[in-house]
């Protein structure tokens, strides 16, 4: 569960973007203390990784993209902040170990059966590094119509049309807090495809604008809906079981 913890960083990286054209003091801020986590964070996940001899192919899920794919939300708010270099420091980052990690995920994913049901939305997380990469490409003063640009947006494209193949059977997973994991990847593929869009001669982004915005609000109002009654039946926030056994100590908070 330690991929996990970056969402708090790239949080804090998405509100300085936000912020960006809005408060501009604010999302300064945001990005610095968002950028020195992101980096001290990635570097203790990789850290742990290295160094930790229990992890087994089967601990693989593709939320361990978030604490690597983090650094490509940097630039979004951080050509405005910081000289270029550190933009393109942090991409760097972010683009090498994507494409390192995309293996590994995939031999889980293909070689060492399904992930456990709770796991299971964490698949469209698959949509979200080529999409937030085409972002910040965009802002490092790249274009929708260079090579980069295209297969970064075209693989993020693909990845949401593998995910909706799979949709009948991840429906039937029990709901779980991490079905939100479904929610950031739409919304930056629908991001990606807006800038897209303004581009005159990609005008075909439009249309698949709409359908991702349309779908992921959707899906935030259905999942609202859900957590909400799970609260209230207090069926979240519950210790994992271990197998066999009584539930372990710490499990709940993932150590």
């Amino acid at each position: 569960m330690i991929a996990f913890a970056a969402t708090i960083p790239v949080a804090t990286l998405i509100l300085a973007a936000a912020f960006v054209d809005v408060q501009a003091v604010l999302s300064a801020v945001l990005w610095w203390a968002g950028a020195a986590a992101q980096l001290g964070l990635t570097l203790d996940v990789l850290r742990v990784w290295i160094a930790d001899r229990r992890f087994e192919p089967s601990h693989v899920h593709p939320a361990w993209f978030i604490p690597v794919v983090g650094n490509l939300v940097v630039p979004l708010a951080g050509v405005t902040h910081a000289p270029d270099d550190v933009s393109w420091f942090f991409f760097s980052i972010g683009l090498v170990y994507w494409l390192a990690l995309l293996p590994i995920v995939l031999n889980r994913l293909f070689l060492h059966g399904p992930l456990p049901p709770r796991l299971a939305p964490t698949l469209a997380i698959l949509i979200a590094p080529p999409a937030v990469a085409f972002l910040a490409w965009l802002r490092l003063g790249g274009a929708v119509t260079d090579p980069v640009g295209r297969i970064l947006l075209h693989v993020a494209t693909f990845q949401a049309l593998l995910l909706l193949v799979q949709a009948r059977a991840l429906r039937r997973a029990p709901f779980a807090l991490s079905a939100w994991a479904y929610t950031f990847p739409l919304a930056a593929l629908t991001v990606a495809f807006l800038a897209a869009a303004r581009d005159e001669s990609t005008s075909v982004y439009r249309p698949m604008a709409a359908i991702t915005l349309a779908a992921v609000t959707f899906v935030v109002a259905v999942l609202a809906g859900r957590t909400l009654q799970a609260v209230w039946r207090h069926e979240i926030c519950r210790p994992e079981q271990a197998a066999g056994g009584p539930a372990q100590p710490g499990a709940a908070t993932g150590r």
